[in-house]
């Protein structure tokens, strides 16, 4: 067997929530029109459809008369006349095996858990996003004149190349801002917090090896 080898595979579980951030600078580098297109196909359904799966996958592996449940039977009939080194060698080989199949099932069940949490943000945002729409020209321009040309996205922008949240960049720059970027970056607030959600949940999932 070229690569690694089933040993080299251990299974860490992260038993625990976890509150990742996200990582895609939808603030910054992505119009709504294109933050649209993220998520346009998106089907939350089809996303619970695949958590489904994983599950079934955990009770084919661990359930009654799973796999596991088959290989302890055979090797115990393997083992039921059979001593010496070499059987404790099989005994040990099985129980490697064994760990494996459970190791898996956890993951597979992690799995489904985390693509189930996905599924339910995306099911709340993407109707969100779907939902804005950029400010027609008339109403940027009454915008633009109603404050003196006074408008200046500079102090967003800088808040977000230091890392900030669109939210934060929201926050910190009311009133200042044109009334096309207030509005993307209200849909990059969305953004943020699926992008964040996703990130999370895929931590949840532990490490497969």
């Amino acid at each position: 067997m070229s690569g690694k080898d089933i040993d080299d595979f251990e299974y860490v579980e992260t038993n625990q929530c976890i509150s990742a951030k996200h990582t895609t600078p939808f603030g910054l580098n992505y119009d709504m029109d294109q933050m649209k297109d993220m998520v346009r196909d998106a089907d939350p359904g089809t996303v619970k459809r695949v958590a489904t799966a994983w599950e079934s996958l955990s009770k084919d592996l661990v359930g009654p008369g799973g796999i596991k449940e088959t290989l302890d039977a055979a090797v115990e009939h393997v083992l039921a006349h059979w001593e010496g080194q070499s059987a404790d060698l099989f005994r040990a080989r099985a129980q490697v095996i064994g760990k494996k199949i459970t190791d898996s099932s956890k993951y597979a069940t992690h799995t489904s858990v985390a693509l189930q949490g996905a599924a339910a943000v995306l099911d709340d945002i993407k109707p969100q996003v779907m939902a804005m729409e950029k400010p027609g020209k008339v109403s940027s321009a009454l915008d633009y004149i109603g404050n003196m040309g006074d408008r200046d996205d500079s102090g967003a922008n800088n808040a977000l190349k230091s890392g900030e949240s669109s939210q934060s960049a929201l926050d910190g720059n009311a009133g200042s801002l044109s009334e096309g970027r207030e509005a993307q970056l209200r849909m990059a607030v969305k953004m943020e917090a699926l992008g964040a959600a996703y990130n999370s949940r895929a931590a949840e999932m532990g490490s497969p090896g």
